[in-house]
């Protein structure tokens, strides 16, 4: 589905304020059995837009013929005569009506890529929407839709509502801090719903309003009462009016209110040329509904040719137009183009009939025979005139109804006088596209725009009049500026839609002269091409001549050579890349000789069509006001392609600019990711003709086609609101993420071929750009704002600085940020909101190096609470005793950690080390023995507190106070060690010497084991190291000096007697008492359970039971 733009030239108002030469167009995709219901669908909505039209413009101006072209196969019961088949493609027509479309489904949409008040490209309906099928709003509100999408399409004026989930026109806004109001431009607040985040702490984007969408009269909707906007709520049928001075809210965060400066829209309508002539006296007449057939467009067009004496006046100025026309027909025109050719001035001097063309090759065709038709000679200076309805009759004479053009290729040095001839009258349907060679900028050329309008294909392309002068010897002459000369044959083509396009160009002006002309992207074309060398007809010397050298002349063919007095064509195959040179000899006057590669782009996966709003040949300038150059790319099939890049080369005489086309929403473009691509063209020359590359890659890989989706996924449109997860356009942006994005592959394409003109007035000074998505977010009294960044120069060059302005009632406050590069993202550092409880509003000003400001960006509000309490700062003391609690807390962890590790390696005195040794002071008269504690000693010294002395340790034993404090007791170590499951009761042992030790505390340790023999050595042994010790014991009751308990009446271990293994008491392994079954040494296996009751065996008195 091809979506071209469609040119406004063609729409104008008649004198009673009718607007004529509307067309309508329908898509052959759709199905023709609804022919008629579409017809009558179309016819009503027009008639109940012309009425609205008419009142909310004052009587000024209303819709009084409209044309619909319907497929050339469709009948739709109408008599449609023969002349009534036109060529009328529906890609170029002003109101489209196709299938749903992908991006926007059945919602009505208008492609606006224009600033405020430019026209806009077309307007587009659903077949659904047309046949009533989306909901019954369509039908009642069908022509208060249609005059909403025309004010934006020919007035240039945007929506003034909000769009849900967009961050720069939200539907709601607030002026106070607590209160929502819906963004409706409306006399009248709307009556709705309101539905997310709308309480104290929410955003305008959190909050969402959803209108009520009837105007019916009941006690609870105000919309009853709304009569304007049309522009915001064209789904009531009480709104009739458009905003105005006295409705319309400034404040209002709506589209048209940041791009058209806050005026309202009736102040933009008005200053329209179509309001601002009218008389607004008119009277309303019926809508007159034409239905015409669309035949695919011919190659047909018919050449009328000026041969009046201006023609004559400048040397080379007939030679160029001679020459142009002859090398067009034998090697420029394509196989299978049909033609004719008309040479007049105040009389018909030499006419054709209309030839079909063969190949280039076939020299007995009508190539030649139309060729040899144009004069040799120049016209006489200061003889006739020229007769342009003369002209136009037989071009037409000729075309016979055949569906063609006429290209009519006149001077316009003076003003063209038409008197009573009525040219418009006289072209009719025909379509007439003016070539005026050369041409005067100061001279009206009015009467060739009017002759242009007729067609949306067409329009006038003036070739500005420039001289190459010659001072020499031999001759002191001005002649016609080779420059015209190539536009002249690039104007030729573009007239007559020949698909040749330029490849690559060169320029030289020296003797010898020699161009290299570079190609690089062969593939992208044809294999047969065209070289074209341009040069100036001098009467000096011999006559130039020029050479070729391809860069393979082996495998490149010469098909033709043309040889005229002021070019030299080459048709040659195939076309290469390298460098191609062109030596041109005898350029006596070294006047410039322009050289050019021109191919036919081979059919690809994308193509690219560029424009600007008020068309290519009005590049139009004034005080601070710059030109858009706007482009689409799209497949084959008709997708469009967004995240591609897209760059313009813009050829200005010697000056080349290159412009980078967005599709973000910002800067030049007005909806960002709608597949339109934007930049303002910012260097001016008077009256300069342009040449125009485009070239569009993938973009690294990014670049998709947008393909057909069911999800709901764009920004909702309110015309009339959406319901049933219809999508619609067009805020900041659309939200592509719910569509069918198809990779294309890597491709890289450049168009050629495309001129244009600049227009108007020097525009001087151009402002810095508008900062068009300013975001804010607010964390307790600071607000930060981030934005894309603007150019110095609309969106080129680096601005100087940035401007924040904050404002509220009595307060005002600015702050500067530095600027960056254009397109980056900003983010600022937080702006500290002075006042609470008040509504703050934020915009940016870009400023450049002269101190320029731009304008105003979109507003944003913030605001905070009185009763918001920030976290108050720490002091310094409190830091400081927070540092040092968490460094001794990690101290304390560490130590715990390291004595945990090491629980099994601390002896008994740790503790005691901690406690003495590292905190208590030593006194000069202290002993050294009491901060030194003892060794560590070996299981082999004193059984009971280790005090034995040693020859290896003379220690002492305890016998005072002090040696009780320095000498610590060893139970702790012990302690750990005990079990006590089943060690809180000892078995009942009456028989135990004597001793009754089941019933005292046994606080003795290491018990040196007793012994399984029973020889003497070992006895003396144990008594020797008894004798050693004096009492250490810390028993309460025992008194006694430590002696072997064997040598007490305690029985040995003996199998006769029995009393170890028997004796359960004495048995069990337990380091509490001291005693084990194990003879060799300490045992740590758990005690065993006894077998039976434990009993005392009986034994022999003994005489030794005291001590």
């Amino acid at each position: 589905m091809n979506l071209g733009f469609a040119t406004q030239d063609a729409i104008s108002v008649d004198n009673n304020g009718g607007y004529v030469g509307l067309v309508v167009a329908l898509s052959d995709a759709l199905v023709n059995t609804n022919c008629t219901q579409y017809i009558q669908n179309i016819k009503t909505m027009f008639s109940a837009a012309s009425s609205l039209m008419f009142d909310a413009t004052g009587s000024r101006v209303y819709f009084r013929t409209v044309t619909i072209a319907i497929p050339a196969s469709w009948s739709c019961g109408e008599v449609i005569t023969p002349s009534d088949l036109l060529d009328y493609n529906w890609d170029t027509a002003h109101i489209r009506v196709g299938p749903s479309h992908a991006l926007f489904t059945d919602t009505p949409w208008t492609q606006q890529s224009g600033g405020c008040g430019d026209p806009a490209d077309f307007i587009y309906f659903s077949d659904n929407y047309v046949l009533g099928n989306t909901n019954q709003l369509h039908q009642t509100n069908g022509g208060h839709t249609l005059l909403h999408e025309w004010a934006k399409f020919r007035w240039g004026v945007f929506e003034e509502y909000g769009h849900i989930n967009d961050p720069v026109y939200p539907t709601t806004y607030h002026l106070n801090r607590t209160s929502f109001y819906p963004n409706y431009c409306t006399d009248a607040v709307l009556d709705g719903t309101y539905s997310g985040n709308c309480g104290e702490d929410g955003s305008d984007l959190d909050c969402i309003f959803t209108p009520n969408l009837s105007s019916s009269n009941n006690s609870t909707n105000t919309n009853t009462v709304a009569t304007s906007s049309l522009m915001a709520a064209p789904f009531l049928d009480t709104v009739v009016n458009f905003c105005d001075n006295t409705t319309h809210d400034t404040t209002k965060p709506t589209k048209h209110n940041l791009l058209c400066d806050q005026l309202s829209s009736w102040q933009v309508i008005s200053q329209h040329p179509d309001i601002a002539s009218a008389s607004g006296s008119g009277q309303h007449l019926p809508v007159e509904v034409r239905v015409v057939r669309a035949k695919p467009p011919r190659h047909t067009a018919v050449l009328l040719v000026d041969y009046s004496s201006t023609m004559g006046e400048m040397l080379s100025r007939w030679e160029f137009l001679r020459d142009s026309l002859r090398q067009f027909f034998l090697t420029q025109a394509p196989t299978g183009f049909r033609t004719g050719v008309v040479i007049f001035d105040s009389t018909i001097k030499i006419y054709s009939d209309l030839y079909e063309l063969d190949s280039i090759t076939d020299q007995n065709s009508h190539r030649n025979d139309l060729a040899t038709m144009i004069p040799e000679e120049s016209p006489e200076p200061g003889g006739s005139t020229k007769n342009l309805k003369l002209a136009i009759e037989k071009g037409k004479e000729i075309l016979k109804g055949s569906g063609g053009w006429l290209v009519l290729v006149t001077e316009n040095m003076k003003e063209y006088t038409e008197g009573n001839q009525n040219l418009t009258g006289t072209a009719g349907e025909t379509p007439v596209w003016p070539v005026l060679y050369p041409s005067n900028p100061q001279v009206s050329a009015q009467v060739y725009q009017n002759l242009a309008a007729l067609s949306t294909t067409t329009s006038v392309i003036q070739i500005t009049h420039q001289e190459d002068k010659v001072t020499l010897p031999a001759s002191n002459n001005t002649y016609q500026a080779v420059d015209n000369f190539a536009s002249l044959t690039s104007s030729l083509r573009q007239a007559t839609n020949t698909p040749d396009v330029e490849v690559s160009s060169g320029t030289c002006n020296s003797e010898p002269c020699t161009s290299a002309l570079n190609v690089q992207n062969s593939s992208q074309f044809e294999a047969q091409f065209i070289i074209e060398v341009l040069h100036s007809h001098t009467d000096i010397g011999n006559p130039i001549t020029v050479a070729l050298i391809p860069p393979d002349t082996i495998t490149t063919t010469i098909l033709m050579t043309s040889i005229r007095d002021s070019s030299t064509v080459f048709v040659a195959s195939p076309l290469q890349n390298g460098i191609y040179t062109v030596n041109a000899e005898n350029n006596g006057l070294g006047l410039p000789v322009v050289a050019r590669v021109l191919g036919v782009e081979k059919a690809g996966l994308v193509s690219v069509n560029v424009w600007s709003p008020r068309g290519l040949d009005q590049l139009s300038f004034s005080p601070g006001v710059a030109p858009r150059l706007l482009a689409t790319v799209e497949t084959s099939d008709g997708r469009r392609v967004v995240f591609a890049d897209v760059t313009v080369v813009v050829q200005i005489d010697t000056i080349t600019v290159t412009i980078n086309l967005a599709d973000n929403g910002m800067r030049g473009d007005v909806t960002g990711n709608d597949g339109v691509y934007s930049g303002f063209l910012t260097v001016y020359k008077q009256g300069s003709e342009v040449d125009i590359s485009v070239t569009v890659t993938d973009n690294n890989g990014t670049a998709r086609a947008v393909g057909p989706s069911s999800v709901a996924a764009f920004i909702q449109d309110h015309t009339p609101p959406l319901t049933d997860g219809e999508q619609g356009c067009c805020g900041s942006q659309l939200d592509l993420s719910g569509l069918t994005l198809v990779d294309l592959g890597p491709f890289s394409v450049t168009s050629s071929g495309q001129r244009g003109r600049l227009t108007g007035t020097d525009p001087g000074y151009l402002p810095p750009g508008r900062v068009t998505d300013l975001r804010s977010e607010r964390l307790g009294y600071d607000v930060t704002l981030s934005f894309t960044a603007p150019g110095a120069s609309l969106d080129q060059e680096i601005a100087s600085h940035y401007e924040v302005r904050y404002d509220a009632p009595g307060e005002s406050y600015v702050t500067n940020i530095t600027a960056q590069a254009v397109g980056t993202a900003v983010t600022t550092q937080a702006i500290h909101i002075p006042t609470c409880d008040v509504l703050f509003t934020f915009t940016v000003v870009a400023v450049d190096a002269s101190s320029v400001s731009g304008k105003a960006s979109n507003p944003v509000r913030e605001s905070v609470s009185c009763t918001y309490k920030p976290d108050q700062p720490l002091s310094p003391g409190a830091i400081a005793g927070i540092v040092i609690s968490c460094i001794f807390g990690l101290l304390l962890i560490l130590i715990i950690c390291c004595l945990c590790c090491n629980r099994d390696n601390l002896d008994d005195l740790w503790l005691w080390r901690m406690l003495t040794c590292r905190c208590c002071t030593k006194q000069d008269n202290d002993d050294d023995r009491l901060y030194s504690p003892p060794p560590r000693s070996n299981k082999q010294s004193d059984v009971i507190r280790n005090n034995v002395k040693t020859t290896t340790s003379p220690v002492t034993p305890i016998r005072s106070i002090s040696d009780l404090y320095s000498r610590p007791d060893l139970e702790a170590k012990r302690t750990q060690r005990l079990k006590k499951e089943e060690h809180q009761k000892q078995a009942d042992d009456s028989d135990d010497g004597g001793f009754n030790e089941y019933e005292r505390p046994n606080n003795n340790s290491n018990m040196k084991p007793v012994s399984t023999q029973r020889d003497t050595h070992s006895r003396n042994a144990t008594g020797n190291a008894d004798k050693e010790s004096t009492r250490s014991s810390l028993n309460s009751h025992s008194t006694h000096t430590t002696i072997p308990i064997n040598e007490i009446g305690l029985p040995s271990l003996s199998q006769q007697r029995g009393v170890a293994q028997d004796n359960y008491a004495y048995e069990r392994n337990d380091d509490t008492n001291g005693y084990t079954r194990n003879t060799s040494g300490y045992n740590n296996q758990p005690p065993r359970q006894p077998p039976h009751p434990r009993q005392a065996p009986p034994r022999p008195p003994r005489n030794n039971t005291q001590v």
